[in-house]
């Protein structure tokens, strides 16, 4: 919920990045620009 506040995205971003760091994973392929207002996120556009 800390991403949720803080960052000011929704709740689906939040909990995918949630989800990413659970799973060692930094890199995602979205539309969604609000995953470049996260730290330790990597977006790139299919």
């Amino acid at each position: 919920m800390e991403l949720f506040v803080s960052y000011n995205v929704d709740f689906i971003g939040a909990y995918n990045t949630v989800m990413m760091q659970s799973q060692d994973i930094d890199l995602i392929y979205s539309y969604d620009s609000d995953f470049e207002l996260l730290e330790n996120v990597t977006r790139k556009e299919p």
